[in-house]
């Protein structure tokens, strides 16, 4: 049996965790949140904790950004260097920080 072989490819950094704010049809604010290890999504509303899933988790979705060289077969922006991109590199879609992740091959 061969034996497994890692690469590592970019993803931005949405993919591993994600956190925002969506306003509620009453006016409160929700943190929702995803975490990529699990790949689950939690919101702080009261309907979340019933049904596992809302309105609000349904408008961070589309505010996740999921790009992945993997995937999308491409490579991120180089950046300079600051708090937001400390490796240099940034998400050729939103901008926002990237990480590297490993796939066994």
């Amino acid at each position: 049996m061969p034996d497994l072989t890692v690469e590592y490819h970019w993803m931005c950094q949405d993919n591993d965790r994600f956190l925002t704010y969506i306003k509620g049809s009453k006016g409160d604010e929700y943190r929702v949140d995803f975490t990529g290890r699990n790949q689950e999504w939690h919101c702080s509303c009261k309907g979340f904790q019933f049904h596992h899933t809302c309105k609000h988790v349904q408008e961070a979705e589309k505010k996740r950004c999921t790009w992945n060289a993997f995937h999308d077969d491409g490579t991120p922006v180089d950046v300079q260097m600051d708090d937001e991109h400390p490796n240099g590199y940034a998400c050729p879609r939103c901008g926002g920080e990237v990480t590297s992740q490993g796939y066994g091959v």
